[in-house]
């Protein structure tokens, strides 16, 4: 993950929330738009990896490989559950795990019409400069925050 100091300048965390689907779509569970939940790799789009197997969701598929393929329960989770579980976690680096994912979200977005309207839809914001980013904002709102990016958006743009 990358991690980014913000000075206060950039504004609140409730001016950042405001912008989110004008200034820039948000990938996460507390998006405003349906657009940016729907395309968080929690969202329930179930896919079958020709490799591991069915999933509920991406993030499902990344712990389960992270895990070693040994917690077959991942298979099932997704969403606020799959949240909970990844946050209290201990995940191992796995080899090409970039590539990987890229890999299975193809898979996810060949079995789930809903995804590929999502993605389309993407598509349409970024010829109109309205870039796709997904990060946790950490910290006190009236001080420095901190940006947590994440790679989710590396793997969305490899299929646009």
């Amino acid at each position: 993950m990358l991690k980014a100091k913000v000075k206060s300048t950039l504004g609140p965390r409730e001016v950042l929330k405001a912008q989110n689907g004008s200034k820039y779509i948000n990938i996460s569970t507390e998006s405003r738009q349906e657009l940016g939940r729907i395309l968080h790799p929690s969202w329930k789009f179930p896919f079958v990896h020709p490799v591991y197997g069915s999933f509920n969701c991406l993030d499902g598929f990344r712990w389960y490989v992270a895990s070693g393929c040994t917690k077959q329960g991942l298979r099932e989770k997704y969403g606020h559950e799959m949240s909970i579980f990844g946050r209290s976690s201990k995940r191992l680096p796995f080899e090409d795990e970039k590539a990987l994912l890229i890999e299975a979200f193809g898979y996810q977005l060949e079995q789930n019409v809903k995804l590929q309207e999502a993605l389309n839809q993407i598509r349409l914001n970024h010829e109109k400069d309205i870039p796709v980013t997904y990060f946790h904002v950490y910290g006190n709102a009236a001080k420095d925050m901190n940006i947590i990016a994440t790679p989710m958006v590396d793997i969305l743009l490899a299929h646009l």
